[in-house]
């Protein structure tokens, strides 16, 4: 026993020593390219990565090399209160909802970890993974390259073009802070590249929705680097708070009919934000059918019907919360963004704060309009805004802009 125990630890000594390639297919393993999910080989690379992933962390968390800290108790308990809340109103839990919740979880673990052990490497491992992605998405979009989903279908390489805004999201909030703690500085050729990337294939497929979360994220954290003054009150509970209002003003009181003159007459847009509101109106009435505990995640029922050919997502994140898991999630899922406040805090006014609340209120202005957090990795910002310290350990507190 004592020989394979030993045997078993010298495999994973191996492992060690070539870690930062490890972490890299792990991580990379979770960000899956919608357009490779149906073709011959990408899948078992998937496949073969979430299971070596799965297997590290336990061996890591046997080991005591991992452990779980708080914000992960938090989020594991909020996937297994959405898989109880799907099981009460339908009694019954398919394979693919146990997996996604590991799925999410499992890169969860392993960034929380990683950003304790070495912040630098873990955030270069990311920044990497996401250049070559959307460098790659960007070369088969510019040669017109698509990967067919069915006879019918064929996805970008990043899947459909909506989809590129939370790959862009999160890539822009982890080149800033790579950038930081590289050049100590937030504007530096790695985030600026990482922006011209983002910002061209948004613009080249015209993603409104995408181009606005790139603007406000470019010019409000430009903004607050430049301008001390502004930064101080620029802090994350205030950018929390606004963000939420900005969405209850909008998806429920319709605030966007007082600018009308600039939305259509300067714009030459539609005060329906293309159809959305019809869109919301469903969605609100469905969730009054189960105000409290919604439908249950991907079930029939947690969709909008009535307004497409077919069942559609309510395109506004906090609505569809609420047609998945009612009142209960919705507050659950807010509740998540103040309890990492705490540790946010504790470093105010410096730039890694500032780029991690000007990250957070972009994700919640695009919320309004798009469904972002069934994407595994848009669950990063929670980790990095928990673990502000440890990313802040890197930088010099001479700060520069």
């Amino acid at each position: 026993m004592e020989n394979i125990k030993n045997r078993t630890i010298s495999i994973f000594n191996i492992i060690e020593n070539k870690e930062i390639v490890f972490l890299f297919l792990i991580i990379a393993s979770f960000i899956e390219p919608a357009g490779l999910r149906n073709a011959s080989i990408f899948p078992m690379f998937y496949d073969l990565g979430r299971i070596l992933g799965f297997f590290f962390i336990i061996w890591k968390l046997y080991t005591k090399e991992y452990k779980l800290s708080r914000v992960l108790y938090l989020l594991i308990g909020y996937q297994f209160i959405t898989l109880m809340i799907k099981f009460i109103n339908v009694f019954s839990l398919s394979r693919s909802d146990i997996l996604i919740a590991l799925w999410t979880i499992v890169p969860l673990i392993v960034l929380d970890n990683e950003i304790k052990i070495n912040s630098k490497r873990i955030i270069s491992i990311v920044y990497w993974i996401f250049l070559v992605l959307l460098g790659l998405n960007l070369i088969f979009m510019l040669l017109n390259v698509q990967f067919p989903s069915s006879a019918y279908h064929s996805f970008h390489l990043l899947g459909i073009r909506t989809s590129f805004t939370s790959y862009g999201l999160i890539a822009l909030i982890s080149s800033a802070i790579f950038s930081l703690q590289r050049e100590n500085k937030v504007i530096s050729k790695y985030s600026a590249g990482m922006f011209a990337i983002v910002l061209t294939q948004l613009m080249f497929q015209w993603v409104a929705t995408g181009i606005l979360a790139v603007a406000t994220f470019g010019v409000v954290l430009y903004v607050l680097t430049k301008i001390e003054r502004i930064r101080e009150k620029g802090t994350y509970l205030n950018f929390v708070v606004l963000g939420l209002v900005i969405n209850f003003s909008v998806i429920i009181l319709r605030i966007q009919n007082l600018f009308s003159f600039i939305i259509v007459d300067i714009l030459d847009k539609s005060l329906t934000l293309t159809d959305r509101i019809y869109i919301w109106d469903i969605a609100i009435e469905t969730i009054g059918n189960s105000p409290l505990i919604g439908f249950g995640v991907n079930t029939q029922m947690a969709r909008v019907v009535g307004f497409g050919p077919s069942p559609m997502f309510a395109h506004s994140q906090l609505l569809q919360m609420g047609l998945d898991s009612g009142l209960l999630g919705i507050l659950l899922f807010i509740s998540l963004f103040f309890y990492v406040s705490k540790n946010i805090r504790r470093n105010q006014n410096t730039l890694m704060s500032t780029i991690l609340s000007v990250g957070t209120f972009t994700i919640l202005i695009v919320m309004i309009m798009e469904v972002l957090f069934y994407s595994y990795f848009m669950w990063f910002i929670f980790i990095y805004i928990y673990n502000q310290k440890h990313l802040n350990s890197n930088v010099e507190d001479r700060l520069e802009y």
